[in-house]
């Protein structure tokens, strides 16, 4: 039995002193005198070992034990165009927004870019989305944008005085937007004949991000404080966050079928900001993971 160790020990170790260490130490483990104590020296030993084959393994293989992905950048042709949004489009690419570059990017998963100036200068480009009829949509200052895969833009302006933030397809095949200027959640009809917008309950809500719900619901954030649920009929829910301090921010349907959120401010606790990730079920119950690195503040409240 100790001979098949030993041949063991110094096929995996690679290393012949310290097999031959290892040997004369197991070997000494079937001594009469040692034999009280074979079960403790053992598992020192087999912690000794396997740790030692952990150790050779990394060292043959470096990259297997690494869990830091490999990244590949890809420059934008237009310099200091801000790329804000990013969504996978029906045509296989991928589509983002360029804020500043007030443009429409794509690219393709090999890495080639192409942009597409929207017609109306300063429009500031925001969130965009996959449409229900193989266009992509996105939001503008004072409009609603579609780009064909092909890259034609037709804009869509709002009601005075609106400023779209996220945008996603809706249930019932229209797209939905958050209005954050009006207070308002929208929807447009894929041809964009018809713009139709429901007021939040709460003034000053701030509506930002929105998202579609496994319950055949829309949801969305609020500034203000709370998690807003809107129904293909234009029949809007609020939910307040337990935190009088919250502001979410970004959303999405999760794969258990319950909203999850982001909350980038959070608590104020001895001078910090604990930002959290939150849930919310179809019926309302809200569940808070705070996060254990808060961000210290500097003065009145303020970074």
């Amino acid at each position: 039995m100790a001979s098949n160790v030993t041949v063991g020990l110094k096929k995996y170790l690679g290393f012949r002193k310290l097999g031959n260490a290892l040997t004369q130490a197991i070997q000494s483990l079937f001594q009469p005198k040692w034999r009280s104590r074979r079960l403790p020296i053992a598992v020192l030993l087999l912690v000794f070992v396997a740790g030692g084959i952990i150790g050779v393994e990394s060292l043959r293989h470096p990259k297997a034990l690494s869990t830091t992905p490999p990244i590949t950048e890809f420059p934008l042709p237009t310099v200091g165009s801000t790329p804000y949004s990013i969504t996978t489009g029906s045509d296989g690419n991928l589509w983002f927004t360029e804020s500043n570059g007030n443009r429409i990017g794509k690219i393709s998963p090999s890495g080639i870019i192409t942009e597409y100036p929207l017609p109306t200068t300063n429009s500031s480009p925001d969130d965009i989305s996959k449409g229900p009829d193989g266009n992509v949509w996105f939001t503008e200052s004072g409009k609603i944008g579609k780009i064909t895969p092909s890259g034609s833009i037709t804009e869509f302006p709002l009601p005075s005085g609106s400023q779209p933030r996220g945008i996603i397809a809706g249930p019932d095949g229209n797209i939905w937007f958050a209005d954050y200027s009006n207070n308002k959640i929208g929807k447009i009809t894929p041809n964009g004949t018809t713009i139709t917008e429901y007021a939040t309950p709460t003034a000053n809500s701030g509506p930002e991000s929105i998202t579609s719900g496994a319950d055949g619901n829309l949801w969305f954030t609020e500034r203000s404080g709370k998690i807003g649920r809107i129904t293909p009929t234009g029949s809007i829910t609020e939910y307040p966050l337990p935190d009088q301090n919250s502001q979410p921010y970004g959303i999405i349907n999760g794969p258990d079928g319950n909203i999850w959120f982001t909350d980038r401010v959070g608590s104020v606790i001895a001078g910090s900001l604990i930002g959290k990730i939150d849930k919310i079920t179809p019926n309302g119950i809200i569940t808070e993971y705070p996060d254990k690195d808060p961000v210290t503040l500097y003065g009145a409240n303020a970074l």
